[in-house]
């Protein structure tokens, strides 16, 4: 759980610097993919993570901030 966070921790961080500036592969923006991907993993591990607990925290918390940022990421690349 900890190495998952830290991983996840460091991948989000990378693509919000992606997404400020910019950084393009072949003229194609990473930023808001990128993100819209981890958001969905996260948003499938901690689905699967309330359903098992049946607690709101920690897993029902995460989860609704991972739709959140899901649903404001998928805006931002319509919007874009």
């Amino acid at each position: 759980s900890l190495v998952s966070g830290i991983i996840f921790g460091v991948a989000i961080i990378l693509s919000s610097v992606a997404i400020h500036y910019d950084f393009a592969i072949d003229g194609k923006a990473i930023g808001i993919p990128v993100t819209i991907v981890l958001a969905g993993i996260l948003t499938l591990m901690f689905t699967w993570r309330y359903l098992r607990t049946k607690k709101f925290m920690p897993a029902g918390l995460t989860l609704f901030l991972s739709i959140v940022i899901l649903v404001i990421a998928s805006i931002a690349a319509l919007v874009k």
